[in-house]
């Protein structure tokens, strides 16, 4: 015979990410922004009062050291003391939107997969940020240029993971992304770069999304700033 428990976690909603912690907890974040924590026949919801962003849950993730991490598509949030802190971006430039993927390496570093692509930052450094949500430390960030093929947001869940020997894994649109970690050189710094325009056979062009060279274009000039 099969047992089916029903749990009433309020109005209808559609879930969008869950978790088992290990206590044995329940953790399912929803369409609106909410979670709900289910223990021991009691239901505990978190929602804006409590410090989520109101916005579509995408993961939820506990580290080695029981902090819970939650991915949406406001940004990335850590439950601290009852409340959730949200860091909404890493740069100016880079802002952390969808992130659908939240894991720990062996090295205590946080990898996100969001809308910029794969994003690594070290976990101390998230863990200082407060309230208005400011990131102060630094970050790696890797897309279609490092070799993920595509985009990392995708209709999947979950959209990452850590194999047995400490590789992670991410979907993306075009295939899966395999980094391992122990290749990874961490005290490499990478300065941010913003290309400003070029010359593409004596003619100058803006930086602009989608733009494409006519064809058997010989000579390349790129002007960046850094």
């Amino acid at each position: 015979n099969r047992v089916l428990t029903l749990i009433d976690v309020g109005p209808a909603l559609i879930g969008t990410a869950g978790i088992v912690d290990k206590s044995g907890r329940v953790w399912i974040g929803f369409e609106d922004g909410s979670i709900a924590v289910h223990f021991q026949n009691h239901i505990q919801r978190y929602t804006r009062s409590e410090g989520l962003p109101a916005a579509l849950i995408r993961a939820i993730y506990e580290d080695a050291d029981g902090t819970i991490w939650v991915g949406s598509s406001a940004g990335l949030s850590r439950l601290q003391n009852g409340r959730f802190i949200t860091m909404t971006a890493v740069t100016a430039d880079v802002p952390l939107r969808d992130v659908v993927a939240v894991l720990v390496d062996r090295n205590d570093y946080l990898w996100l997969a969001t809308s910029a692509g794969v994003v690594r930052l070290r976990r101390s450094d998230a863990m200082r940020v407060t309230l208005d949500g400011a990131f102060s430390g630094t970050f790696v960030r890797y897309d279609a240029s490092d070799g993920i093929p595509g985009n990392t947001v995708v209709p999947k869940h979950p959209a990452a993971t850590v194999a047995a020997d400490g590789k992670l894994w991410f979907i993306a649109s075009h295939g899966v992304a395999i980094i391992d970690t122990k290749a990874v050189d961490t005290q490499a710094v990478l300065l941010p770069l913003r290309i400003e325009g070029g010359v593409a056979d004596r003619r100058a062009f803006d930086a602009m999304p989608g733009l494409t060279l006519p064809p058997r274009t010989s000579t390349l000039e790129i002007n960046y700033l850094v």
